[in-house]
């Protein structure tokens, strides 16, 4: 995503990544009622953050990466105006970041499971695993679509600018860049899932000791991923459903190239209506938009084999 980004963002963006990553992680192996609570302190860092006291590594973590990013100028300007910018779209990046924490704290995420009763019938609520489209609408902002949409723009402000910094004609192209982010993001949420699968299973298997040491009683908790979603839906085994989403994500792929491509002839059409001959330099900012969003696929791809983050 962030090659051309400019290098004291990129390092700020990298830093929230991992954070994020740690948090998640942390939230499997804590009951619901702990990760609600550490959840609400954070929305009242991002809310107050000069009366906010730090009580514990959570806490502290999270206020001093949240102030760098806060404090962070804008690349390009020194002008009133662009620090005010700076700031907005940096508080932005921050929002979105918990949104994708406050997920965890849904609680249609756990109401809606598959669960047998006692006469062995199955019964699936209608929530966010009911099914696979559910599942990705819900996984947009589980997963992190707005926080990664928010980090690209961010760390390099300049991309979608116009060449006579007209707004809304970067507001249009970003628009319409939206059905391209949103490909990219079911790519990276369901092949996530295909490597995570074990991992999270054991997870869920825990989750009702975690709810009972808690307080919040033993009920099942749902395993909240992909495959399963498929598997059910589709009423086939986890294997198969593997397969198939291995399959919808190299669909996927392939949309995302011919909408890509789509999209730079409209953008073509459109300058040549104007009476521009070439594409200048809101083209070439076109093209590394997407080539960034492309990048979100392949590397999170490249991420999943070369470590064991989600094994």
């Amino acid at each position: 995503m962030f090659p051309t980004g400019d290098t004291s963002r990129v390092k700020l963006a990298t830093e929230l990544l991992l954070l994020g990553f740690l948090m998640d992680d942390w939230f499997d192996h804590h009951p619901p009622a702990e990760v609600s609570s550490v959840v609400s302190r954070l929305q009242s860092l991002l809310s107050s953050p000069s009366s906010f006291s730090p009580r514990t590594t959570i806490d502290r973590m999270h206020a001093t990466l949240f102030a760098r990013i806060l404090a962070d100028p804008s690349p390009f300007s020194s002008s009133d105006s662009s620090s005010s910018s700076s700031s907005s779209s940096s508080r932005k990046v921050l929002e979105a970041y918990m949104a994708m924490l406050a997920c965890h704290c849904w609680p249609s995420r756990s109401s809606s499971s598959s669960s047998s009763n006692d006469s062995g019938s199955d019964h699936v609520s209608a929530g966010p695993t009911s099914t696979l489209g559910r599942y990705l609408s819900f996984r947009e902002v589980d997963v992190g679509m707005p926080i990664c949409a928010e980090l690209l723009y961010w760390t390099e402000p300049d991309l979608l600018d116009s060449d006579d910094s007209n707004n809304d004609e970067a507001d249009k192209w970003r628009a319409a860049l939206r059905p391209l982010e949103k490909v990219a993001h079911y790519h990276v949420s369901i092949l996530n899932d295909v490597f995570s699968f074990e991992r999270e299973w054991k997870a869920a298997a825990q989750a009702p000791l975690l709810a009972r040491d808690g307080g919040g009683g033993a009920a099942a908790v749902p395993l909240v991923n992909g495959v399963a979603v498929l598997a059910r839906e589709a009423n086939v085994s986890m294997e198969s459903a593997r397969r198939l989403c291995i399959a919808l994500v190299r669909a996927w792929e392939v949309e995302f190239l011919s909408m890509a491509e789509e999209l730079l002839l409209l953008f073509r059409r459109s300058r040549a209506e104007a009476g521009q001959t070439d594409e200048g330099e809101a083209g070439r900012r076109l093209v590394r938009v997407l080539k960034g969003i492309e990048r979100r696929m392949t590397g999170a791809e490249a991420f999943s084999w070369r470590t064991s983050r989600y094994l």
